[in-house]
């Protein structure tokens, strides 16, 4: 009953792992008492055998479950040597990929250093690269624009000021929007920029002269350069453009400047051929028209013969004035300039041209005020003004007007730039307009040029400005002149100021009187007709006259003979000795002689760039006897 009753508490307590077990013993009611020692001790040993069977038991199921424990152990010992080789195993494969991944990662990481590096470097070539690009096209000195199919995208500092527009206002605009409608030449805009564009794109560069408007519309000449770009991977326009306004003006202001020089040149060259063929005419027309002359006067006017005298003169005299105008356009005819004041010369030719224009033109004169003085040979300023004024009246068949004014005015550099042989300085201004047919740019180009004339053939020789021309520029002056046709011409010349001293001025030519013919007079000639000529005219006149072809043989007369000599007359140009030669010579033999020189061209001998030394008297070939007498009476009276 006690192990019934206790074996499970004995139990459980063992199975609690106590060393000791202490009995509380419950004695029920009825049961008997502890000194029954029968009764207590079957009762203890009862208990006790209980006891050990349970501790027993105890044991037996301890030493079963220590058992199960160490199996189930060394079970867990070989799955944790299972785990833990698969974990040595697991571990060493890791070790190895890591081992591996580290290697490619360590050599992808130089590579990508490598790459870092390399594209570091690429960054900085492409940045220096567009910093290069970005200082040329905002340093060039020429307009740089990108543009695509929306207009400009971009463009320099230079674009903009081209154009005066400021950048941000340009962008979007295209080359039609800063074109005229037009080009010069007639194509259209529009039209020539999408050609040239379509060419661009499909990869040729094209290079043009265009005319393109500044944002105020004002008109300029461009160089532009266009050629295909990517930008961006996107395909674009470049255009490079250059302002050559000034280039276009200074290429015209050369050509004119060539022109001019060209014409000049051949002008020159007419002139010296012209002066050339003019020496020796004017011998052979002082031999006719000394002779004629002298047959008129010994002739009564209602002989026969006196008419047949007076047409030969008549021809002589106009072939005089021909040769006369070649002089005056090669430069060569004597000139004696003295202080005049312009007004006043065309005060004394206005009559003479009202006559020669006739009633169907007027004739306005416009005198400037307090006109400075110029020095010019009188005898020449009514050339000018009848030539223009012939030429006026032939472009005026059915009437208009003839304007004459004069001026001060100073000419500066820019002006002179802009008219080859011009010289800066104070001019007085003679400005001839009339408001006839005018000329074109082909007949202006000619109209100096010696027997030039888009006249009919007996209506003029073609003289008339050239001999203008030769005249002005013999006289240190300049002319120009500007036409249009439809629009009349306007001649302006130049005649350069002088200074004048109180007193020197001397405005009218006052004529020498004519020579009463008294005295003896040597001619020394080496052409006989010439001499023979002039011997007859001043013997006529009424002096004494001696001849020579030679001057040795004029020198040797001085000095052989007594014969009292008033003066001489020399041809400039002889064989052997010059005229002067011959002056200096003879005033050696003969001190105080008097000298007239003639000839039938200017020669530097006597004259400097046509102009008279003060002291010579000169006579030009041909002559006749009037204004022989009066050198002859002038030289003697000096």
């Amino acid at each position: 009953m006690a192990a019934a009753l206790y074996g499970g508490l004995a139990t459980g307590l063992l199975a609690t792992g106590l060393s000791a077990v202490i009995v509380i013993f419950w004695v029920p009611s009825g049961w008997p008492s502890i000194t029954d020692s029968g009764g207590w001790l079957g009762m203890g040993i009862f208990l006790i055998n209980g006891m050990l069977i349970s501790l027993m038991a105890e044991a037996k199921i301890r030493a079963q479950v220590r058992a199960s424990k160490v199996v189930e152990l060394e079970l867990e010992v070989n799955r944790r040597k299972q785990v833990e080789e698969k974990l040595n195993e697991a571990y060493a494969e890791l070790e190895l990929r890591v081992e591996e991944r580290t290697i490619e990662l360590f050599n992808m990481n130089e590579s990508l250093k490598a790459e870092i590096i390399e594209r570091k470097k690429t960054e900085d070539i492409v940045g220096a690269s567009e910093q290069r690009y970005r200082e040329l096209f905002e340093g060039a000195n020429d307009g740089i624009f990108l543009l695509d199919e929306t207009g400009f995208i971009d463009c320099n500092q230079v674009g903009s000021e081209m154009y005066g527009i400021p950048k941000e206002q340009l962008m979007g605009r295209s080359l039609v929007d800063l074109s005229p409608e037009r080009q010069p030449d007639g194509r259209l805009s529009t039209k020539e920029i999408a050609s040239t564009i379509d060419t661009v794109m499909r990869g040729g560069p094209q290079r043009l002269e265009w005319q393109s408007l500044r944002g105020d519309g004002t008109p300029f000449n461009a160089e532009i350069t266009l050629c295909r770009v990517d930008v961006g991977g996107k395909p674009c326009v470049q255009c490079i453009a250059r302002d050559i306004t000034e280039r276009k003006r200074a290429e015209s202001e050369r050509m004119s400047l060539e022109a001019q020089l060209l014409q000049a040149q051949k002008l020159e060259s007419v002139g010296r051929l012209a002066g050339g063929v003019a020496h020796d005419f004017n011998n052979m027309l002082s031999v006719i028209l000394g002779y004629a002359e002298l047959i008129k006067r010994r002739l009564p006017e209602g002989d026969p013969l006196w008419k047949d005298a007076d047409e030969i003169q008549r021809a002589a005299i106009r072939s005089r004035d021909i040769t006369r105008q070649l002089l005056a356009f090669s430069r060569q005819q004597i000139i004696e300039p003295r202080p005049v004041n312009l007004n006043d010369m065309v005060t004394d030719t206005q009559k003479t041209l009202a006559r020669l224009i006739g009633e169907d033109i007027d004739l306005c004169f416009y005198p400037g005020k307090e006109l400075w003085t110029i020095g010019f040979d009188p005898s020449q300023f009514d050339q000018i003004l009848i030539n223009l004024a012939v030429n006026a009246r032939d472009a005026m068949p059915d009437g208009g007007m003839l304007t004459i004014e004069t001026a001060n005015i100073s000419l500066d550099d820019a002006y002179c730039r802009d008219h080859a042989g011009f010289v800066p300085g104070d001019y007085v201004q003679l400005i001839v307009s009339d408001s006839g047919m005018g000329m074109d740019r082909e007949t202006l180009s000619h109209a100096f040029e010696p027997f030039f004339t888009t006249k009919d053939v007996d209506k003029g020789t073609g003289l008339g400005l050239s001999t203008v021309y030769g005249i002005v520029r013999q006289n240190n002056g300049f002319i120009h002149v500007y036409s249009e046709p439809g629009e009349g011409t306007t001649f302006r010349i130049y005649f350069p100021r002088i200074t004048v001293k109180e007193g020197e001025r001397r405005d009218k030519f006052v004529a020498a009187e004519v020579a009463s013919g008294t005295g003896t007079i040597l001619v020394v000639e080496d052409d006989d007709m010439v001499s023979s000529m002039t011997a007859a005219l001043l013997k006529q006149i009424g002096f004494m006259v001696l001849t020579k072809s030679t001057p040795s043989e004029a020198l040797s007369l001085l000095e052989q003979t007594d014969t009292p000599v008033d003066l001489l007359i020399t041809d400039v140009v002889m064989p052997g000795m010059k005229g002067t030669e011959l002056r200096d010579r003879a005033r050696l033999i003969r001190p105080g002689i008097k000298v007239l020189f003639m000839s039938g061209y200017t020669a530097n001998v006597i004259v400097h760039h046509g102009i008279l030394e003060e002291g010579v008297h000169f006579i030009q070939k041909p002559f006749n006897i009037e204004s022989l007498a009066q050198k002859v009476s002038e030289a003697i009276k000096d």
